[in-house]
């Protein structure tokens, strides 16, 4: 199976993974594309790699860890850079609030709209079943305020 980061991914997260981190991250993007589930036995299973089943599972484990691997630190880096390089400060964002629910998890999911897709700026899985209440919406966005508060925005939600 062929497959390629556009390469603005790929300058990004060269800012914030090593060459062999790098490559595990292309792998396990790999194998769950192509079968579609995120199991780790699974996905160990099916690692395309010269060691043993228990060693893939301990070296996916090491990779999901890794402190440089965090929502702050990768994702709403990138989500900066896209920013800058897109939008400029006098654009309007359109940014939406939703509540929704997968499976068994509530999440509250602030986006920004963008040629028709939804890209998420900032989730957090919420402690209870239901919609957010205005100080958990509240919260969220002062999360995403300092990515956000050189554009003018527009709130998109439902009741």
């Amino acid at each position: 199976m062929k497959f390629k980061i556009p390469e603005f991914y790929m300058i990004h997260l060269r800012k914030h993974l090593s060459l062999a981190e790098l490559l595990m991250l292309k792998l396990l993007i790999i194998v769950i594309q192509a079968q579609r589930y995120v199991q780790l036995g699974k996905l160990a299973s099916d690692l395309p790699l010269p060691i043993t089943y228990e060693s893939r599972r301990k070296k996916i484990q090491r990779f999901l860890m890794l402190p440089q691997q965090t929502v702050e630190k990768i994702w709403r880096s990138l989500i900066t850079d896209l920013l800058n390089l897109y939008f400029h400060p006098t654009d309007s964002l359109h940014i939406a609030i939703d509540r929704t629910k997968w499976s068994q998890f509530n999440f509250l999911i602030i986006s920004i709209i963008w040629d028709k897709r939804a890209i998420p700026l900032y989730f957090e899985l919420l402690p209870k079943k239901g919609n957010s209440n205005f100080q958990q919406q509240k919260a969220a966005f002062t999360q995403i305020l300092p990515i956000i508060r050189n554009y003018r925005i527009v709130i998109l939600g439902d009741a």
